[in-house]
């Protein structure tokens, strides 16, 4: 069954090879699931494949399984301790044993492909009356262990060790909510096994493992309300040695240390970035909202536009794009753009 998986999503996925139209534009032609194909709801807020090679999808109205024909949609039952502990995800990481682990907007849950069944997760300040703690909001899986991994919520870091079932605050979050988001955004491992925490209102860090020591790196401040700080919304390498951080105005680009290299040129003005991803060595792909995919290049400072073949005017072009998922194997990149459909790459 996976082997006819495997080669029927060759035959539906294969990124169509693409012709130079410009210096900074490459086409290719997408083809798109949505709602009608079955996928459970059009705000789609994660993507990723696991060991068996389905892509797993997180929706703000459950989590959706597609095999390259049809979808499987799981959601919270009340009368089923079994299910998603909530229809808000927020996202999926893969276990080193084909597990997945799905952050929700109410609890953390551990999905058992085997037996096709849920299991919460005890959480950090569960019992807290501010119910924002149980908001899982990111989850990060250490590339070479097993026992542990790291997931965010208001509360700041947490680390959780299976073995004991234990939650440890690594990093705690205080921003004064009266003037900034108190929240953890976006986790990042670096090649050297550092976590950069991108916080909703206080900034970027750097936390060390080895060391179990937490530096600040950088704060955004909003330019039109000097106290109130930016979040920073997405980080990604490029492969080669570079690290790029997205805030909710801007991108910058870091070497593995945390020093700044530069500021990255918008590619068009009052653009917003909402996603990074690794492409090729020394690229990263970027969504923007309302424009669209571009593929940067930090040597030379290029841009490449990303232009879909099938659209019939320049306003399809202008994708509300959230969401990315590279699959390395296939160079497939799926995108989702907002409140309507996950396209992917085709013939």
């Amino acid at each position: 069954m996976l082997k006819s998986l495997q080669k029927m999503l060759v035959f539906v996925f294969l990124l169509l090879t693409h012709f130079i139209v410009a210096q900074k534009t490459e086409s290719y032609s997408f083809s798109s699931l949505n709602t009608v194909d079955g996928l459970s709801q059009g705000r789609v807020t994660k993507i990723i494949q696991d060991q068996s090679n389905f892509i797993w999808f997180g929706t703000a109205d459950g989590l959706n399984r597609y095999d390259g024909y049809s979808f499987l949609i799981f959601r919270h039952k009340k009368d089923n301790p079994s299910s998603i502990s909530n229809n808000i995800i927020n996202d999926i990481k893969e276990t080193q044993d084909g597990k997945l682990l799905i952050a929700t907007n109410d609890g953390l849950n551990l999905y058992d492909p085997v037996t096709n069944s849920f299991r919460q997760l005890p959480i950090f300040n569960v019992n807290s009356p501010d119910m924002g703690f149980r908001s899982i909001t990111c989850i990060l899986v250490p590339r070479n262990e097993k026992d542990f991994f790291y997931y965010g919520t208001k509360a700041g870091l947490i680390k959780y060790q299976y073995s004991t079932k234990t939650n440890k605050l690594i990093f705690g979050l205080t921003a004064d909510l009266s003037i900034n988001e108190r929240s953890t955004r976006t986790l990042f491992e670096t090649s050297k096994g550092e976590i950069w925490i991108g916080t909703g209102g206080e900034g970027l860090f750097i936390y060390n493992p080895a060391k179990e020591k937490i530096k600040k790196i950088f704060v955004s401040p909003n330019a039109e309300i000097p106290q109130k700080n930016l979040p920073v919304t997405s980080i990604a390498d490029d492969g080669d040695g570079k690290i790029f951080v997205a805030d909710f105005l801007n991108i910058y680009a870091f070497d593995e240390y945390g020093v700044k290299l530069r500021d990255v040129n918008k590619w068009e003005k009052s653009t917003i970035p909402t996603t990074i991803i690794k492409a090729s060595k020394g690229e990263v792909y970027i969504a923007y909202l309302g424009k669209g995919l571009v593929r940067y290049s930090f040597n030379g400072d290029k841009y490449t536009f990303m232009k879909d073949i099938t659209a019939t005017d320049s306003l399809e072009q202008k994708f509300d794009f959230l969401s990315l998922y590279r699959q390395i194997k296939y160079s497939w990149v799926w995108v989702e753009w907002m409140g309507n459909t996950v396209d992917k790459p085709s013939q």
